[in-house]
């Protein structure tokens, strides 16, 4: 079949003799001469159904037979590592093919690959290739990668092929002799003039048998499943909630059993950071893999660009079924549904707290209650469904957001009792500080301000505490349903937050600056089946979430990204992390309370700078810290002659990572001071 098939992953291995002997392991693909579990398509789109007139395949005794119709008959089944096991003849002039690993609503960026079964007397003459490359004959991965020799068998008798897929390695062993023996991962070469290399291919998809023209006979077509199979995804992704909000995290009154468990049970990433604390940006970077000035998400008004690749819709190609659930928060008045997820429920901009309107899949509906409560019902209702693939659900939580930060009523008075004290670093905004955090303090958001309209200092940290008690009950229901459902060690949860959030530190509230309770928040990841408890040390970011979901679930990577997979670093293998990171944040004129900021943060020491925005020296004092000795960063030693050396290493570390990642020219805007005014949301 010459065509530019949208296919995956093959190996072909033989086992030499007159016939397999039984093997348990093995598990035939058509019991019962049944199609239970199969479905038939276009020779072309298997998005599209047959053209022609069934019937296309039928199956008697055993045997699968092909009629000649120009259709793909494919599993609904996905499959990672596997050996598959069958027998072929074909007719005189038959064109016929192998799909493995490809996914089942079409590929448009062309991810998966075909392997040739086609009639020698037609492809070969005499031994001779007779004017086809190797790579368009039997036994070779399409257009790609052709076998060594040909010992395909005449027509109209039986060829013997087992096929294994082991993660990259591709083995093809033909009638007895091996044929082909590649390892996917050294073909970064894309010889295709569609699609990339077979080094990005997937390694999880769907079994497919085409029949394109003149008939072809299988039998004895037999599977086994090595490993365990793709992972379902759970994201748990709350608003403002910095990284100690969890008792796991040592918080002193905040209870968090079931958050815990994910920690206890899972790993715990100490030292997580967000690039940018602000929302819309973090959460383009956390689908995205990108830094803020790649993505193009710079403020809270900017959606997700619509053809920028994320995890979502790259899980979605490779045969995820996927949803969103609750605050989105990209595109303020915009809640359409966005590319890649199936299911689709949520609102415009920052909803309410309380009887907030959803658009669930095109329909608009207010729907009664507290917000945490109705999208955690909505995403139980939604696990609870029968699910034929593997699942992604992001379950995105309005809390502990303010504007104003409103708690569940049965948890509004829960830490009544608590005697609230300003953190010890509330006043820390004098000598040696920048100026624009003592004209903060004031402002929107300071610790002397209205404070998210409730005014109080104690209310405003019962209140953040307490909404967290509904997300903490949340995420026991969704446990809860995962065991109910049979599903809870398939599924990769994560639990993290877009934001860190200043309760009163440096006299701040909200985040954006580049203090550690602005830029750090908690990550948490459960997954038995390949992650042991540990607490990770090594810094972490937002970008890295992307492709580390990706390289867990087995799919294709994104390209031109920032962030790289932490999969190592569970398994303790830290060799060669990043040991420095940039941020970056942007002044806006709707919340002009935080200067243009400019940073860089090793394991020990961060160095922050305030840009003017239009290339003339800073009109803010720069800021540099010992993290080691002063973790609370109250001790600015920017201006030590001993630690010269040390500034300008710095310095120069932040200018590498920015050229590094693209941000070299950096644009940003104009700082127009910071001003006491009511934000423009």
């Amino acid at each position: 079949m010459f065509a530019p098939w949208r296919w995956a992953v093959l190996v072909v291995a033989w086992l030499p003799g007159a016939g397999w002997a039984a093997d348990a392991d093995f598990a035939p693909l058509f019991p019962k001469d049944s199609f239970d579990g199969w479905q038939f398509s276009h020779w072309s789109d298997i998005k599209a159904p047959p053209k022609a007139e069934g019937p296309y395949w039928k199956i008697e005794n055993g045997v699968l037979e092909g009629l000649g119709k120009s259709t793909w008959l494919y599993s609904t089944a996905d499959y990672g590592d596997f050996t598959l096991r069958f027998e072929a003849k074909l007719a005189k002039g038959a064109n016929s093919g192998i799909g493995l690993r490809f996914p089942p609503a079409g590929d448009p960026a062309y991810r998966g690959m075909e392997v040739q079964l086609v009639d020698a007397e037609i492809y070969y003459h005499t031994g001779n290739w007779n004017g086809y490359r190797p790579e368009q004959q039997t036994a070779s991965i399409y257009d790609e990668l052709g076998p060594t020799k040909n010992v395909v068998k005449p027509a109209g008798e039986w060829n013997r092929f087992e096929i294994a897929c082991r993660g990259s390695r591709v083995t093809i062993v033909l009638n007895g002799e091996r044929v082909l023996d590649a390892d996917l991962a050294r073909e970064t070469k894309a010889r295709q003039k569609k699609g990339p290399a077979l080094a990005d291919r997937p390694r999880y998809g769907r079994i497919g048998f085409q029949n394109l023209s003149g008939k072809v006979w299988l039998r004895n077509v037999q599977v086994q499943r090595l490993g365990p199979p793709r992972p379902n995804v759970l994201v748990i992704l709350t608003d403002d909630q910095r990284w100690d909000a969890m008792s796991c995290a040592g918080h002193p009154f905040l209870k968090t059993p079931n958050i815990d468990r994910l920690a206890a049970e899972g790993a715990r990433f100490a030292n997580a950071f967000v690039t940018t604390s602000l929302c819309s940006p973090s959460r383009a970077s956390l689908l995205s893999g990108r830094y803020a000035h790649s993505h193009g998400v710079l403020n809270n008004f900017t959606d997700y660009p619509h053809d920028l690749p994320g995890y979502p819709r790259r899980l979605q190609e490779s045969g995820y079924e996927t949803a969103y659930i609750g605050k989105w928060h990209m595109g303020e008045d915009d809640d359409r549904q966005r590319p890649g997820f199936d299911h689709w429920m949520s609102h415009k901009g920052q909803g309410n707290y309380f009887d907030n309107e959803f658009n669930i899949n095109g329909e608009r509906r207010t729907i009664k209650g507290y917000y945490t409560e109705v999208v955690t019902d909505q995403a139980v209702e939604w696990l609870k469904r029968p699910h034929d693939r593997p699942f992604l659900l992001v379950l995105g939580h309005k809390a502990p957001h303010g504007g104003p930060i409103v708690p569940e009523p049965k948890f509004e008075r829960a830490f009544d009792a608590l005697a609230v004290a300003k953190p010890p670093t509330a006043g820390d905004f004098g000598p040696g500080k920048p100026d624009w955090l003592r004209l903060r303090v004031d402002t929107w958001h300071g610790i002397n301000g209205p404070l998210y309209g409730l005014k109080e200092f104690d209310k405003f940290i019962r209140y953040y505490h307490a909404t967290l008690l509904s997300v903490e009950e949340s995420v026991g229901r969704i446990l809860k349903t995962l065991e109910a459902t049979g599903r809870l060690d398939d599924t990769i949860i994560v639990f993290t937050s877009d934001n860190g959030f200043f309760l009163g530190e440096h006299g701040c509230v909200d985040k954006r600056a580049m203090y550690e309770e602005s830029i750090r928040v908690p990550l948490l990841v459960r997954y038995p089946r390949q992650i042991k408890p540990a607490v990770v040390e090594k810094m972490v970011l937002n970008v890295d979430l992307a492709p580390s979901l990706l390289d867990l679930c087995g799919a294709s990577p994104l390209e031109k990204i920032h962030g790289r997979s932490w999969r190592p670093l569970l398994a303790g293998q830290g060799e060669g992390w990043r040991t420095a990171w940039h941020y970056a944040y942007n002044y806006e004129t709707q919340f002009p309370y935080t200067p243009n900021v400019r940073g860089v943060r090793t394991d020990e020491w961060k160095y922050i700078h305030y840009p003017h925005g239009d290339g003339t020296p800073d009109r803010h004092r720069a800021e540099l810290y010992c993290l080691k000795a002063d973790p609370r960063e109250t001790r600015n030693l920017i201006d030590d002659p001993a630690l010269s050396g040390k500034l300008a290493e710095l310095r120069a570390e932040l200018a590498r990572l920015l050229k590094q990642t693209g941000a070299d020219p950096d644009p940003m805007p104009l700082d127009q001071g910071i001003k006491n005014v009511l934000p423009k949301y």
